[in-house]
């Protein structure tokens, strides 16, 4: 299963999820499942705008984790 740490991550920034739609361009609907670990499969675009502005690495966002 991959694991989503979006929400650690924009805590870790003091950074709120609209904050983060706002600065990248992309809609909070695009973002929100992501946020909530709920993402069925994720646009390597939006995971791109994410990394750049937090200025992380995709593992930093998503982890591969064994059920």
């Amino acid at each position: 299963m991959i694991r989503s740490y979006l929400a650690q991550r924009l805590y870790e920034h003091d950074m709120k999820l609209v904050e983060l739609a706002e600065a990248t361009g992309l809609s909070k609907g695009a973002l929100s499942d992501l946020y909530h670990n709920m993402a069925d499969e994720v646009n390597l675009d939006v995971l791109n705008k994410i990394c750049t502005h937090l200025e992380i690495d995709v593992a930093d966002v998503l982890s591969l984790e064994k059920e």
